[in-house]
């Protein structure tokens, strides 16, 4: 699941590097993978984390949440101070400028790298999940008056770039609880992602919701709340698909899957790179752009496997992993 998704993530941000000269295909298509990917990785990471259902003790919550800001919030940090320092000194190549006023909400999410607001909220949404999962999130119900919940703070009018991970906060809490209601509930869960009713559902849901947001469907309604959930249960019945019916598929899947955090921090430098120095050698729009998604896919993965078991210094910072290697 993990590798389909950081496909998706490359293909969306490499659009977004390339919006204003592209045509109205690529923006439906952008529409369509921002319409639901980033709360897909939410509902995985949830899937993955059924263990704070389990923690007895402040100590167990402790540990997970020190767990947590090493593999979120050390990127987060790292990645802010290095793009902090190239807006310094090329602040003019950038696509989108960073309002320096708005430093102080670096601590909130607001990262001059756009893309690592997603690991601060990840980090603030599971410390949250983690000191109240036992008590307050068990059954269906709660998952409900979630979704209600991050439905209604879609309506909010924080559309500031600097409160983007603050306004995220109900969303993201949401799909981690979704997640960990399908790992504890996983055998009925996957007899339901797998239904051929259950998919076509999801897929009709999923395409309104889509076409909704493209044109304009009834402005103001959080469309976002019917695409992004069922997008990412899609995507699990995808995932399904493919583990049972295509090995060699899920075996790729499966090794990108396992460098998605690197794929997706690595991978914002790389694709800002490739853009400028694409451009400055003249090649055509619609063949920077493929360019663009091959070349960070297969950087940001050399780079990792460099790393992982060389540097155990930059192996933490850069992708928040805490493995044994040469300092």
């Amino acid at each position: 699941m993990k590798g389909f998704l950081a496909i998706l993530v490359v293909v969306g941000h490499a659009i977004q590097q390339y919006e204003i000269f592209l045509g109205a295909g690529w923006e439906a298509c952008r529409t369509v993978i921002y319409s639901f990917h980033m709360a897909a990785f939410v509902f995985a990471a949830g899937f993955c984390s059924g263990k704070v259902l389990s923690f007895c003790a402040f100590s167990d919550v402790l540990a997970y949440l020190k767990a947590r800001a090493f593999r979120l919030l050390l990127p987060y940090m790292f990645w802010g101070v290095v793009y902090y320092v190239l807006r310094m000194f090329a602040g003019d190549c950038a696509r989108i400028p960073y309002d320096w006023s708005k430093t102080a909400f670096f601590l909130l999410g607001y990262n001059p790298d756009g893309a690592m607001w997603f690991l601060w909220a990840l980090f603030a949404a599971s410390a949250i999940i983690a000191a109240v999962a036992r008590g307050f999130l068990r059954g269906w119900i709660a998952v409900l008056l979630l979704w209600i919940l991050s439905a209604a703070s879609m309506c909010l009018r924080l559309d500031a770039d600097y409160l983007r991970g603050i306004r995220a906060l109900p969303v993201f809490i949401f799909f981690l609880s979704l997640g960990l209601h399908v790992n504890v509930n996983y055998a009925t869960a996957r007899r339901v992602f797998e239904s051929k009713f259950f998919v076509v559902v999801c897929m009709a849901a999923f395409a309104a919701s889509c076409c909704a947001r493209q044109y304009g469907w009834c402005v103001g309604v959080p469309w976002y709340a019917v695409s992004a959930p069922t997008g990412a249960m899609l995507t699990m019945s995808v995932s399904f698909f493919i583990v049972a019916r295509l090995s060699l598929v899920s075996a790729g899947l499966a090794l990108l899957g396992k460098y998605a955090m690197a794929v997706y921090v690595i991978g914002e430098p790389v694709k800002v790179a490739c853009r400028i120095g694409f451009a400055k050698l003249g090649v055509p729009v619609s063949v920077s752009l493929i360019m663009m998604m091959v070349a960070t896919l297969a950087i940001s993965v050399i780079i990792a496997r460099l790393l992982t078991g060389r540097s155990r210094v930059l192996s933490a910072l850069m992708l928040g992993e805490n493995q044994r290697g040469k300092l």
